[in-house]
């Protein structure tokens, strides 16, 4: 007997396969988990029914009725990556052996080896003539194309008018998998998804689960059984998998014992996918298992309301005036008349724009809660040398401004934490044991701060942090946090992409490369497994060539990875020029929608129009970034600091960097010919196709 066959082996999958079972019949469906249960025992031999796919390494078929599930084998790993039925053309799809791990297979028993190969059948529709036939109701009901897309893909004639329909690129992708089944070397380069239980196939086929959670790669499994008690930090750049690695501590934790855990992620519509994923991890719901999966401004207004009741937040513009009003009206503490009017222009020349940075991003923020403690801190990441007795004067005037807020009723979101904070400390039980903590590069000091006040103590606190993608936050350091967060000798670090093309992955990392903006050692990431076209960079003046070109981008790049255009997101600097850039795009017939972060659609039938912020935590098909000319991106007020200025280039250099690396798989920034942005100096033409228009 193999010894191979005497041990449990990890199953995953690939996306298309997802796709592929939505075609089959119900009796081989169901029959589904019951052979995987046998792969996961015996993938060599699978009770002597697999068969070796002849002339290449690791890749074999099972039977199920009249259909073949094919399937490579890593280590101590099965990776599904295709069910299709058995005929004249089955066995005609080519496939790469190199691509697949080679298994020291010489101790198992003898297999049969396939005679037949496998084809690439995408190309077998001859000029792109979609079988209409197969687009009717019954299949669309199949394969789960909802109802309201229907009227549109039964006038489909050609794979051209597929890719052009206002249709979610999922189902786009759904359809064209089964139309058109890929190459099983190209399905094996896709991400790996973990399968938890056999049955969950079933579960999908039947519409109960739509997501499922990535597999671990060896480097990841490495850091998190490495993971022991205290806190823990976890960099990496983007796409490496941090989130994902935090959602498997989750289930490690609660594998130890923990039964009250906090994971805290970015947005509100990562909640509801993080949800998903954990229920799969934790085989029921994350409730059930005393998981709470929140972001940090729900949790801290939910303390803040617990506390106080229901927030008044102030405005930008009301904020700015009532510190002009402060400004004018605060009696500067100063040795004499003259020292206080030298104090008072001092300000004046900083601004109220700077100053209520000052305010919101340092004071409030770090939860500075007296003078002495003010003129104490390093203020690291603010440009501005502030004196003692200038910084005495901002304190006065600082005091003023909240009494003013305070008698309007009004309040800042940095406020609210510092009093939801002073609030949780209070609390004689801490409602958590562990918690995770997501995008912790953009959270304050004082958020930090409120978060690991939920736990007693700090042996189960799990962080993910990359500085590099950090918008909202200067140099803090951990230590300024809490004097208990040692994070040193304690940090580790992920290397690998699998989110964007290596060429995307080598252009992006131009972007910061030794300007001092980002921290290099997430930089330097390992090759990425996907392979395509250089991004491009696109020089003109005119918005309507832009427009044009950016249209143009989206059709070819559709056309390339069979996705929809709708797949395409245009990232600005703005909203001004985002609201123009999606009004002229549907103009000229690419219909587009400009939207704000919180009410994205990715599933919307449009081209995402959003600004660079916005995109944060996002990822795209294709991306197109504009604005890339002196006075847009960057953009420096006239008014600010001369001292205040590398940090602020720095800080919209990131940006540029966190809105390139949300393209998965095309990338094309566009800039102006006649003043073009300084960011695009160190875009290296052996990284980036330059193009003029």
């Amino acid at each position: 007997m193999s010894t191979l066959a005497t041990s449990t082996w990890a199953v995953s999958f690939a996306h298309t396969f997802l796709n592929e079972i939505l075609n089959i019949p119900r009796k081989i469906s169901q029959r589904l988990p019951k052979v995987v249960k046998v792969l996961e025992k015996d993938p060599i031999s699978a009770q002597g029914d697999a068969k070796k796919l002849k002339n290449y390494k690791n890749v074999y078929r099972v039977r199920i009725g009249d259909y073949r599930l094919i399937y490579s084998i890593g280590k101590n790993s099965v990776k599904l990556l295709s069910l299709r039925k058995r005929n004249e053309r089955t066995y005609e799809l080519e496939f790469s052996a190199s691509e697949t791990e080679v298994v020291d297979i010489t101790d198992c028993e003898p297999i049969l080896e396939e005679t037949e190969t496998w084809v690439d059948q995408i190309n077998t529709a001859p000029n792109n003539i979609v079988d209409v036939t197969c687009l009717v109701s019954t299949n669309l009901k199949k394969w789960r194309i909802p109802e309201e897309y229907w009227k549109d893909l039964l006038h489909v004639r050609t794979e051209d008018d597929l890719l052009n329909l206002p249709i979610p690129h999922q189902f786009i992708e759904r359809i064209l998998d089964n139309l058109f089944p890929r190459a099983l070397e190209e399905i094996d380069t896709q991400p790996e998804y973990l399968l938890q239980n056999p049955e969950d196939l079933e579960r999908y086929v039947e519409g109960e689960l739509t997501a499922f959670l990535l597999k671990l790669d060896p480097e990841q499994e490495k850091l998190r059984d490495g993971i022991t008690n205290g806190p823990t930090l976890v960099k990496g750049g983007p796409g490496t998998g941090k989130s994902t690695l935090a959602l498997y501590q989750v289930q490690k934790l609660h594998n130890l014992g923990c039964k009250s855990i906090l994971f805290t992620t970015y947005t509100n519509a990562l909640v509801n996918y993080s949800e998903q994923l954990l229920t799969q991890l934790l085989g029921k719901s994350p409730k059930e298992c005393g998981v709470d999966v929140l972001t940090v401004d729900f949790l801290t207004y939910h303390y803040y309301k617990q506390r106080y009741g229901e927030a008044n937040f102030a405005k930008p513009e009301q904020a700015l005036g009532y510190l002009q009003t402060a400004l004018h009206s605060t009696q500067i503490p100063a040795k004499n008349a003259f020292d206080r009017q030298v104090q008072l222009q001092t300000l004046q020349r900083l601004g109220t724009s700077y100053l209520l940075e000052e305010i919101l991003d340092v004071i409030e923020a770090w939860g500075i809660s007296s003078l002495d403690e003010y003129l104490a801190t390093s203020r690291q990441g603010r440009g501005v040398p502030l004196r003692s007795q200038t910084r005495t004067a901002i304190w006065a005037v600082y005091q003023t401004w909240r009494q003013r807020m305070a008698q309007n009723r009004l309040i800042t979101w940095q406020q609210l934490r510092c009093l939801a904070l002073e609030y949780v400390l209070t609390l004689p039980q801490k409602p958590y044991e562990a918690i995770l903590i997501d995008e912790a590069q953009d959270l304050s000091p004082v958020a930090l701060r409120f978060l690991l006040a939920l736990v007693p103590s700090f042996t189960k606190v799990y962080l993910t942090a990359d500085a590099s993608q950090s918008l909202y936050q200067r140099g803090f350091t951990w230590k300024q946090v809490h004097t208990d967060l040692k994070v040193s000798g304690r940090t580790l670090t992920l290397r690998r992409n699998y989110r964007n093309t290596q060429q995307i992955v080598t252009a992006c990392a131009s972007i910061l490369e030794g300007t001092g903006a980002g921290d290099d050692e997430c930089l330097q990431q390992l090759s990425s497994p996907y392979q395509a076209n250089l991004p491009t960079l696109l020089l003109a003046d005119s918005i309507d060539k832009q427009v044009q070109a950016i249209g143009e981008f989206f059709t070819s790049a559709a056309k390339q990875f069979r996705l929809t255009i709708y797949g395409g997101a245009v990232l600005c600097p703005n909203y001004q020029v985002g609201q123009d850039i999606a009004r002229r795009l549907t103009k000229c017939g690419w219909e587009a929608a400009f939207v704000s972060g919180k009410e994205i659609n990715l599933n919307a039938r449009k081209i995402k129009v959003l600004t660079l912020h916005s995109a944060k935590g996002l990822e795209f098909p294709f991306v197109a970034v504009v604005g890339l000319q002196e006075g847009m991106l960057p953009r420096i007020d006239a008014n600010i600091p001369q001292d205040e200025v590398t940090a602020t280039l720095n800080e919209q250099r990131r940006l540029f960097y966190v809105g390139c690396t949300r393209a998965m798989r095309a990338l094309t920034v566009v800039g102006s010919k006649k003043s073009p942005s300084q960011f695009l100096n160190s875009l290296s033409p052996s990284n980036w196709q330059k193009q003029e228009a």
